[in-house]
């Protein structure tokens, strides 16, 4: 569960990133006239912007670790060493013993 601990927040701060990239003052900087091989830049601007919300959207629903996140490793390895303790083998492994 510590995978979604910050999901909400990251969320959060995307909602934020899109209502900044989507704001008027920032999309008149983009509204210039200019063109690149006939459409306009601001079209441009707008679908790639959206696209990479959509992207980064789908990474932190999807829950992948950033490299800042040790909490992943940390229960990993806690998972592990109680997997490597007596009394928590798997019913086969008892099996094996008793015969």
């Amino acid at each position: 569960m510590a995978r979604t601990k910050f999901t909400s927040e990251r969320l959060v701060v995307l909602f934020l990133l899109g209502v900044m990239l989507f704001n008027p003052p920032f999309l008149f900087i983009f509204d210039s006239g200019s063109e690149i091989n006939g459409l306009p830049l601001l079209y441009i601007y707008l679908f790639a912007a959206w696209a990479v919300l959509i992207f980064l959207m789908a990474l932190i629903i999807q829950g992948v670790s950033l490299p800042d996140d040790s909490e992943d490793s940390d229960y990993a390895a806690s998972a592990l060493s109680q997997k490597n303790r007596p009394g928590n083998s798997s019913p086969r492994e008892n099996s094996d013993e008793v015969n």
